[in-house]
């Protein structure tokens, strides 16, 4: 039996606060073996939008399906247990807790007590292990958060959305904060779990670079609004789109 394919589905979003509107009408899809971009100018929207699919915040109007079922009102835990893992643009993690000890919170945001057996624990410290290997994060697995670098907490927080092999991964400017050798670093490994699992990326990004190089779908927002959807090369070869949207 062929595998399910992994979507995402926005229909006609509106999210507003008091009397500021956020998002206008957003629809748009994606599916599996995607990774798509988001870029805009400052308050255009791109936060919210992620902050509304992974249950942060809900929808004003509109529906938003994740492999055909609709969370436009589920808390972001519940958002989690579903397989949306989200990395933030500033890490929101635990000051007190070790580098360990996050990844132990990762797993019960995916799965809850269901790690009941001996040789469930046992597969998920193997996975652990291996992301916190991969990310050069082994080393430092007993090291408390206020004692990490920036980079380190970063690469930390990408570790905490990847280790459950999520299906829908939803990144906020990965690069804010960090030196280019580890955005470079993780934009690696995050070719590397495409290349595994597929997961669905939707990535907001105000480094069109970053965008050109893991993106094969761009939705160019201003105002709460999708002002132009498509291809890297067809939107981000656009010179009145850049002159209007971005300062480059």
């Amino acid at each position: 039996m062929p595998p399910t394919l992994k979507t995402l589905d926005l229909e006609h979003v509106n999210k507003s606060f008091g009397g500021v509107i956020a998002l206008q009408n957003i629809s748009f899809s994606i599916e599996g073996g995607l990774v798509a971009g988001i870029v805009g100018p400052n308050n255009s929207g791109k936060t919210v939008l992620l902050d509304c699919i992974n249950g942060v915040h809900t929808i004003d109007k509109g529906r938003i399906f994740f492999n055909g079922q609709n969370i436009a009102h589920q808390a972001p835990a519940r958002c989690a247990n579903n397989g949306i893992t989200r990395m933030f643009q500033f890490p929101k993690l635990f000051l007190s807790l070790t580098v360990d000890e996050h990844l132990t919170i990762s797993r019960h945001r995916r799965f809850g007590n269901l790690l009941d057996t001996f040789w469930d624990r046992r597969a998920w410290k193997e996975q652990s292990v291996q992301t916190l290997q991969r990310l050069q994060l082994w080393d430092k697995k007993d090291v408390y958060i206020q004692d990490l670098t920036i980079d380190d907490q970063k690469k930390l927080e990408l570790a905490m959305a990847t280790v459950s092999q999520p299906q829908l991964i939803l990144i906020d400017e990965i690069s804010t904060g960090a030196m280019q050798q580890t955005v470079d670093f993780m934009l690696e490994y995050l070719l590397e779990i495409k290349q595994l699992y597929d997961p669905m990326i939707l990535i907001v990004e105000h480094n069109l670079s970053i965008i050109r190089m893991i993106c094969n779908r761009v939705l160019v927002m201003n105002s709460g609004l999708i002002v132009a959807e498509g291809t890297p090369n067809e939107v981000l070869t656009d010179d009145l789109l850049l002159k209007t949207f971005f300062t480059l």
